[in-house]
């Protein structure tokens, strides 16, 4: 009994100090995320722009008609070439070769079908006299046909050879631009393998990527602003793509500007193009930053700041993209809050302090 007794008394200074601490425990809330905002404007899509890349209307990959190794190269990329312009040449040793061996093959088959041809005449005037059987003379008159088609068959092989022979020296076929040069001396190549490209001189187009909901409504002209330029030339609609792009699921698109040689319109450089067309949209399309766009594999979203400062992910559909605004298609109403700068960053239910 006193056993027990001495026991609980010392569990009585544990259960009082137990008894004193705290009931709950403290947990650091963490910090909010300070973020960048806009409130979502709608946006009047009359008039809307792309950005685009100038383009040939032709161009042309080159390759070499015959195989062989490349000994000299005459030109380097982006250089201005003219029509007949040597660009490389291949070691022509072993087409020099196949033409003898060629022009070999003719004689000694023109031989052998004049002497068939002979043999086969002295036949027939010996069957005439009745000195040897028809059927000799028809065999005779058999090996002579047959000889005088392989010597056609290897006039053929001849002219290939001699054509070949010519084929060792790649020239432009027209006037133009060398965009890309991919081969250097000492390279093998085979015939028909790539090795320039060849903007031709001539019209110049712009390539653009459009939206999905703009396909159906471009208009057949269209205003270009080029590079360094201050006024606009007029572009006409070329082709439309028959398919959207497997990764941005845009249409490529070209016009062809009006005008064939504009101030500005250098190959590659960038091109502003202006539509005047309305939209028929089943909500209202906002004008918003950029980064204020998020793409996680779910299609476009949009970070709205709700009123206790957390941040919820709502969906958005991409109408066309500015260089530094993008035009949206999106349930929410007009003046909601949106996140404009970082939204990778975010997750949902995340707490946010928006910065000035």
């Amino acid at each position: 009994m006193r056993t027990a007794s001495h026991a609980a008394l010392m569990l009585l200074p544990a259960l009082f100090v137990t008894g004193c601490g705290p009931t709950e425990a403290t947990v650091d809330k963490p910090a909010a995320a300070p973020v960048k905002a806009v409130v979502l404007q709608l946006a009047v899509l009359d008039a809307w722009t792309l950005s685009g890349t100038v383009h040939a209307h032709i161009k042309s990959p080159l390759a070499f008609r015959v195989g062989g190794q490349i000994i000299a190269r005459h030109v380097t990329a982006g250089e201005a070439v003219t029509k007949g312009q040597p660009l490389l040449t291949l070691d022509e040793k072993d087409l020099r070769e196949q033409l003898a061996s060629a022009q070999a093959q003719l004689n000694s088959a023109r031989v052998e079908a004049d002497n068939a041809a002979s043999e086969s005449k002295r036949m027939q005037d010996l069957a005439g006299q009745r000195l040897v059987s028809a059927q000799v003379a028809d065999n005779t008159r058999t090996i002579a046909e047959a000889a005088l088609q392989r010597a056609a068959a290897a006039e053929a092989q001849w002219q290939q050879a001699r054509n070949a022979s010519a084929y060792g020296t790649l020239t432009a076929p027209a006037d133009g631009v060398i965009l890309d040069l991919q081969a250097q001396p000492g390279q093998v190549v085979t015939a028909g393998q790539q090795v320039a490209l060849l903007a031709h001189d001539g019209p110049r187009e712009v390539e653009i990527f459009v939206p999905q909901e703009r396909r159906q409504t471009l208009p057949e002209q269209a205003q270009v602003l080029l590079a360094g330029s201050d006024s606009e030339v007029t572009a006409t609609l070329q082709e439309v793509a028959g398919a959207a792009d497997a990764m941005t699921r845009t249409w490529r698109a070209r016009y062809r500007l009006d005008d064939p040689a504009p101030p500005g319109a250098d190959l590659g450089s960038i091109a502003r193009i202006r539509f005047s067309t309305k939209v028929a949209s089943p909500g209202p399309i906002y004008k918003v930053p950029l980064g204020a766009l998020s793409e996680r594999g779910e299609g476009a979203r949009l970070w709205v700041i709700t009123e206790d400062g957390q941040v919820r992910p709502h969906p958005a559909q991409v109408l066309g993209l500015d260089t530094e605004d993008a035009f949206v298609l999106t349930t929410l109403p007009p003046e909601t809050q949106i996140v404009a700068l970082g939204t990778h960053l975010l997750h949902d239910g995340q707490h946010v302090r928006v910065v000035r």
